[in-house]
């Protein structure tokens, strides 16, 4: 039986790693697949496309791709587009993300050493006892309290068995935390917009329910995902005529500024104190300073590690108008408590729920709904 990673990036490389060290059985994999990288081999083993794989019934493939699988219309998982084209090209044995982390649970080992957003080797940068119990206090619901209690575990144990799924939820519209509910029209922030993935949900997810969408306005400063993201919108203003829509080609800030920018045409373009030689010059804005007269009730902030200072500059606003909040709460270790309980010290009527959309604890979100909303 010949094994494959599916995927040549990081994740990739750390499951080889695992593999050849796995303290029950050492594999050493014959192949990487990977239908993008250039590259003809990587750490010693080849790089190939499904269609030049041989023998692809006697090859097992384990899948580094972190995607989220998907369902059917009864809610049954048939996992990710990636393992259905990989079943179909004829290959037999092939584990998803999750299940790979079952059949080679070494391979978790290998993440914190990395520094990979919330993750990290210093136990005490992941988990301060004193503060998630004070997180603890203010979230609002059982769900939210027992996934506090599972990331926890989880970061202290690195361990298949603690390991956290995807919930499968529309991420920023969970069906469980009734975000839309008390919203009689839809005046949505979009922080960090990248190419307009969250433009398109929200334009969806809102015609859905009946009711008028006054307007989205969208922060996104890198130039390469602005361009898809005008022609994002553009396919959205043909759906609905009705509403307004918004491009600030600035970032989130606390105050109104000049800040050098990682502009890498990615979801992880972000605001840098280390320059290099692709970063650029970009604006920064408070949202009070740029949308407070326009009364948003819904903001997003996905700003790779800025959501802090971009809570600060929407101080005024949340007090004033407390819209309902989604922010990203894994960009850094302490993220986890530190955002939700910077948000309670501004409006402690918000109710709070925290929601894991993404595998390796990826889209984490913390949800605030003023408490009118039931």
């Amino acid at each position: 039986m010949q094994i494959a990673i599916y995927g040549a990036g990081l994740y990739g490389r750390l499951f080889k790693a695992a593999l050849e060290i796995n303290k029950d059985k050492a594999v050493k994999p014959d192949f990487f697949i990977d239908q993008f990288s250039m590259a003809e081999s990587i750490e010693g083993l080849p790089v190939k496309r499904i269609e030049a794989v041989e023998n692809k019934s006697e090859t097992c493939v384990y899948i580094s791709v972190a995607l989220n699988e998907e369902k059917n219309e009864m809610g049954e998982s048939f996992g990710t587009k990636i393992r259905q084209q990989l079943v179909s090209s004829g290959f037999k044995e092939v584990y998803d993300f999750s299940d790979a982390l079952l059949q080679i649970p070494d391979v978790l080992s290998h993440f914190p050493e990395q520094r990979l957003l919330w993750m990290h080797d210093d136990v005490s940068r992941m988990v301060n006892e004193a503060e998630i119990k004070k997180l603890e206090g203010v979230l609002s619901d059982e769900t939210s309290r027992d996934l506090l209690k599972r990331i926890v575990a989880f970061r202290k144990s690195f361990d298949a068995k603690d390991y956290i799924r995807p919930d499968g939820q529309e991420e920023y519209f969970p069906e469980d935390v009734p975000v839309l509910d008390a919203l009689d029209s839809l005046r949505f922030v979009d922080a960090g917009a990248y190419i307009g993935d969250t433009v398109a949900s929200a334009s969806t997810v809102f015609r859905q329910t009946g009711k008028p969408i006054d307007y989205i306005a969208s922060f996104e400063p890198d130039l390469e995902n602005i361009e898809r993201l005008s022609d994002e919108i553009e396919r959205q203003k043909e759906l609905s005529p009705e509403a307004k829509y918004f491009v600030y080609t600035s970032g989130v800030w606390s105050e109104n500024s000049i800040l050098t920018f990682s502009n890498e045409g990615n979801s992880s373009s972000s605001i840098t104190t280390e320059s290099t030689q692709s970063d650029i010059s970009i604006a920064v804005n408070s949202l009070d300073s740029v949308l407070f007269g326009a009364a948003p009730n819904y903001i997003k902030m996905d700003i790779e590690g800025a959501e802090e200072n971009a809570i600060l500059g929407a101080k005024k606003m949340i007090q004033t108008y407390r819209p309902a909040l989604a922010i990203c709460i894994y960009h850094k270790p302490e993220d986890l408590w530190e955002l939700p309980l910077l948000v309670h010290s501004i409006e402690p009527s918000y109710d709070m729920s925290i929601r894991v959309h993404g595998h390796m604890g990826l889209s984490t979100v913390l949800y605030c709904l003023p408490k009118t909303i039931k």
